[in-house]
């Protein structure tokens, strides 16, 4: 149970120093994801000269060994949390060394994929390279999600603490968005991995936030956590297939972001980190407003009305093309509108998790339970990869190079456009009713 006073949004600039600790690594794992979640695709194609199968391919099979790996990774993270809590922080600077070590040889791949001369070989390489990356970033994340809800059950209300930690993952991304255009791919690298340090500095006097202190503690938590997971409680199961479908919803748009600027609007794949920049931009501006409106209409109900809001929003990217005049401007519109909405979409539904598991006296699964939330976010990535990029091809679309137009652009325009919209009208349905009851506490 809660042993700490609650901590809000209006707590003292002291009393809010965990959660800015808290969120610091936030800011460098937001780097980390956007080249190998949002930028990868046009990344392989411009290194390997693959065909938009073969893309497809690699990143579903890279992304699947990662989103299976997740609740394994997270199953050993919540043992580990339990026997040896203190060597936790010194797996997290061995796991975010290899990490930033594989990120800077995926961006820097042009550099030193010359060396194969075969492409076969090429791609084994990058594809290693990118799969050791996903799993570290996989298991850093799942243990940050686990101090998180250890902060949680001490008192902190998850709202605070999540919009905190979200707050600065959207700085990242924002600071992720510019850096490309503005220093390129080598310095992205390099500020990544000193952002990185810098966050486990920063995080380094929470860990003790989940050590066990006693044997006897040890042993009822090792006994009880034995028969609790995501799967047996029936509130968690819902929250994750919401999750789960509005995370496929996202990620069909980010994997096909480039080829819908480029080919649908005719602006070109160079404008695709101008428009996240919008969106994130605009889901700064709008982040602060999340938790008051959670704290007055309910959690749950703020996130499916955000949800649906998306969807409708987002449907009007259909009618862009780049014939309509001022389309670019009419686009960045479309970006903004999503992006306001953004902020309850990350912030709200790990709030959930995290309030239902202190509620229940289950935080020390967090281990578990988060592993198999990061399991939903790389398994829709994975579909997006594959599944979109596959149903694509199979539909006739063949993405613009420099010398030749695209051909078949019009399925991409359901694949980016329609099917998300209509993903996220399903997952807000699924949402809205887990606004908590008495009987929500019940496995």
């Amino acid at each position: 149970m809660p042993t700490t006073t609650t901590t809000d949004a209006g707590a003292s600039p002291a009393a809010r120093w965990p959660a800015l600790r808290y969120g610091a690594l936030a800011a460098p794992l937001a780097l980390v994801g956007l080249p190998l979640y949002v930028y990868l695709p046009s990344l392989f194609a411009q290194f390997t000269g693959l065909s938009l199968v073969a893309i497809g391919t690699v990143l579903l099979a890279a992304r699947a060994l990662e989103a299976v790996a997740d609740p394994f990774l997270g199953r050993a993270i919540e043992r580990t949390q339990v026997a040896q809590p203190q060597r936790l922080p010194r797996y997290a600077v061995g796991v975010a060394a290899l990490m930033a070590l594989c990120v800077l040889a995926v961006l820097q791949a042009g550099a030193w994929l010359g060396l194969f001369a075969d492409t076969r070989a090429k791609v084994v390489a990058l594809t290693s390279c990118v799969a050791l990356a996903y799993l570290a970033y996989s298991w850093l994340t799942v243990a940050h999600h686990a101090v998180g809800a250890a902060i949680v059950a001490q008192g902190t209300r998850a709202e605070s603490l999540y919009s905190t930690r979200e707050a600065l993952a959207l700085a990242g991304v924002l600071l992720g968005s510019v850096l490309p255009l503005v220093m390129g791919w080598a310095a992205y690298g390099w500020v990544t991995a000193a952002m990185l340090a810098l966050g486990l500095w920063a995080l380094a006097p929470l860990w003790a936030v989940l050590r066990v202190t006693t044997a006897t503690v040890a042993t009822a938590v090792t006994a009880h956590t034995a028969r609790f997971g995501l799967w047996q409680d029936r509130y968690l199961r819902r929250t994750w297939w919401a999750f789960f479908i509005s995370n496929v919803s996202g990620s069909l748009p980010a994997t096909l972001l480039g080829f819908f600027v480029a080919d649908v609007l005719g602006l070109g794949l160079d404008a695709a980190p101008r428009y996240l920049a919008i969106y994130f931009l605009a889901a700064a501006l709008g982040f602060a407003a999340w938790p008051k409106l959670a704290l007055r209409w309910g959690t749950a109900r703020v996130w499916a009305a955000a949800m649906l809001a998306n969807g409708a929003i987002f449907a009007g990217a259909a009618f862009l093309s780049a014939d309509l005049a001022q389309v670019a401007w009419w686009y960045g519109a479309v970006c903004f509108a999503t992006g306001l909405l953004l902020g309850a979409e990350l912030m709200l539904p790990q709030s959930l998790v995290a309030s239902h598991l202190a509620r229940i006296a289950q935080s020390q699964a967090a281990g578990s339970v988060f592993g198999w939330w990061t399991f939903a976010q790389k398994t829709a990535l994975a579909l997006a990869a594959g599944v979109g990029l596959w149903g694509l091809a199979w539909l006739g679309y063949a993405p613009s190079t420099l010398s030749t137009p695209a051909v078949g652009a019009a399925p991409l325009v359901w694949l980016y456009c329609i099917v998300p919209c209509l993903l996220k009208i399903a997952a807000a349905a699924l949402a809205w009713p887990l606004h908590h009851t008495p009987k929500d506490n019940k496995p």
